[in-house]
């Protein structure tokens, strides 16, 4: 049968379709994820457009492709046999690896994981493709600066009874701390108190939320507690109350995005079903514990939204670089002129001084003091 070579662009890769229009011979395809430090390619064949035979899966490590896992296809297009499959979050800095058995399609018996060379986790799969038993498997974003993994029991296929949360500090040589988990019930819905991480947890920004599962949903009061490298215990230093819905009630302490040992920013106002309103005071804690306000503003009591005067901090607002910005909202919009202020950090409590920049709607431009 006559084939005919079809040129496909490096978004989808590159092969061979016959006459009906069906893969077929060698293909080169790219992952779903394949960007800048996640390129990854497949390589294997086809057979009127089913994958056959042994798949290569090779990643661009600084230049070269370099084979780091795969297996092989039956007739039928099943999975079969050994495979080593990469995380769904696989990139550069974090070269996470599943190794184990596939029986026509199903993953099977014990797999192992591995970060580096190294066995970082593992669990069992019974004859019906469902977790079994006891598990140990990394975060999503299992990496150097961010060694976080799970360890507890499955059952069908869900996480029952207690999940303990371990972290390592960078260096393959530290043991694993017990920092956090909780208990899921029969149904694998969260319950009782529980310790969470923030959703970038790492080395700079130690932070974690404490506080207790109804069914699944926060209740009560929830700490949020930090603490810095040089330090074994957490301390508290934010958090509220959720009401029965889970929704956030009352007076709260929140974390800037940006939160780490030398950007410690605060916000502190209300939240009413969940929804900020009111005042909002942003405060700043420095390397000697002295908290200092530095800006805020109001949220709309009925829309919620941000308006009015605002002071807020630069994003790269850090011990050492004191940036705010003053400016207006309207519902939740910036308008008008933004002026950046800057404090002098050898200066202590200078005030904020204007800089020779606003901000407005065509962006950044210099203005005369």
């Amino acid at each position: 049968m006559q084939q005919k070579q079809v040129i496909i662009t490096i978004q989808s890769g590159c092969g061979l379709y016959d006459e009906q229009n069906l893969q077929n011979g060698k293909w080169i395809e790219l992952s779903d994820n394949f960007a800048y430090e996640s390129e990854v390619i497949f390589i294997g064949n086809y057979q009127k457009g089913k994958k056959i035979s042994k798949w290569d899966i090779q990643f661009r490590y600084y230049d070269n492709f370099q084979s780091i896992g795969g297996g092989s296809y039956n007739e039928d297009n099943l999975k079969d046999g050994e495979w080593i499959e990469l995380s769904d979050n696989f990139h550069n800095f974090s070269q996470v690896l599943w190794h184990g058995k596939y029986n026509i399609g199903q993953k099977v018996d014990r797999w192992n994981c591995f970060y580096e060379g190294e066995l970082i986790g593992s669990g069992f799969y019974d004859d019906l493709n469902l977790k079994n038993g006891k598990w140990i498997e990394p975060s999503d974003n299992f990496q150097y600066y961010r060694q976080i993994k799970f360890e507890g029991w499955y059952k069908n296929g869900k996480k029952i009874g207690k999940w303990d949360l371990y972290w390592q500090g960078e260096g393959k040589n530290q043991d694993f701390e017990l920092i956090g988990g909780g208990y899921y019930n029969e149904q694998s819905i969260k319950i009782g108190i529980w310790i969470e991480i923030s959703d970038d947890f790492q080395k700079l920004k130690q932070v974690v939320y404490k506080g207790e599962y109804q069914n699944g949903k926060k209740v009560q009061i929830w700490k949020i507690q930090w603490r810095d490298q040089t330090q074994n215990q957490f301390i508290a230093i934010g958090g509220g109350q959720y009401n029965k819905k889970g929704m956030k009630i009352g007076k709260w302490i929140e974390l800037s995005d940006q939160f780490q040992i030398g950007s410690r920013i605060f916000f502190l106002g209300q939240y009413k079903n969940c929804l900020k309103v009111g005042n909002w005071e942003i405060h700043y804690q420095d390397f000697e514990d002295n908290y200092q306000l530095i800006g805020g503003g109001f949220y709309d009591d009925e829309t919620n939204l941000k308006n009015g005067i605002w002071i807020e901090q630069d994003d790269n607002f850090w011990n050492g670089n004191y940036q705010i910005w003053i400016g207006k909202y309207k519902n939740a919009q910036k308008i008008g002129d933004w002026i950046k202020m800057k404090r002098n950090e050898s200066i202590k409590n200078q005030d904020f001084q204007r800089v020779q920049y606003i901000c407005n709607s065509s962006g950044e431009y210099q203005f005369n003091i």
